[in-house]
């Protein structure tokens, strides 16, 4: 019984202390941490030209726009899908 219990609670700790440490986006600028805030309500996408729109619609997205974008080498798709 007392085994169980201390296996139970190192699982508990170490799922906790896992799900802390891969909240800390960061990059370092001029040698100090700077802390990134992850938007998860929106989403980029840049797909190949011949992505079609109604192929993503029925992933239940609201409306958007599909845009092309010539900047690359490549010419490309994009599109701010929101959730």
């Amino acid at each position: 019984m007392k085994k169980k219990l201390q296996i139970t609670v190192f699982i508990l700790l170490f799922c906790t202390i896992g799900t802390y440490a891969q909240n800390d986006y960061f990059y370092y600028y001029k040698g100090q941490k700077v802390y990134l805030t992850v938007d998860k309500t929106l989403l980029n996408i840049s797909a190949e030209k011949s992505l079609q729109k109604l192929s993503v619609t029925s992933l239940n997205f609201k409306d958007f726009n599909l845009e092309t974008d010539y900047s690359n080498l490549q010419e490309q798709k994009i599109a701010k899908l929101e959730f």
